[in-house]
């Protein structure tokens, strides 16, 4: 029974990598391939909204180096995003924890416009010169749109997750 809830306890990052795979993979739908949303950020969000210990730091930098390494950029930026994202959230995860989903959407808004104008920025500074904001802006209405599925999955993800892994 140990070793179950033991393997339970990694699920919201088994879940986490199995998006980023899935998120990879090119898409070529006409006008969408380019817009695919910010998974990445949703899972963060989402489990440093509701269980920050699920998704422990070192998991987080990792996310980002292999979203890096996908995407051909250079190691370090996604991290330093999903990092920031993180600290962001959970400081601030006691406003609107209990205020409904209306408000966690809100909240993931916010957090997706954070980490989507942080990596743009990143990325134009490496680059040394600013990139389009067209697709990013496009990424993010997206992302926006499509939380609702993404935070009803990963509620299902969270029901097998051991009880006495709950943060406060």
């Amino acid at each position: 029974m140990g070793l179950i809830t033991g393997i339970r306890f990694f699920y919201p990052m088994i879940v986490a990598l199995l998006l980023l795979i899935i998120s990879a993979v090119p898409i070529y739908i006409v006008g969408l391939s380019a817009f695919f949303p910010v998974v990445d950020v949703m899972v963060i969000y989402y489990w440093a909204s509701s269980r920050p210990r699920v998704m422990p730091d070192w998991f987080i930098f990792l996310l980002g180096v292999l979203r890096d390494g996908v995407e051909g950029l250079t190691i370090g930026i996604s991290s330093c995003v999903y990092l920031l994202v993180k600290f962001i959230v959970v400081a601030s995860r006691g406003l609107y924890i209990r205020g409904g989903f209306l408000l966690v959407w809100q909240g993931f808004a916010i957090a997706a416009i954070i980490a989507i104008a942080g990596k743009w920025l990143l990325v134009s500074f490496v680059m040394n010169k600013p990139i389009s904001l067209d697709s990013a802006i496009m990424q993010l209405m997206f992302s926006i749109a499509m939380y609702p599925v993404f935070y009803w999955f990963l509620n299902l993800v969270n029901i097998t997750v051991p009880d006495n892994y709950h943060d406060a």
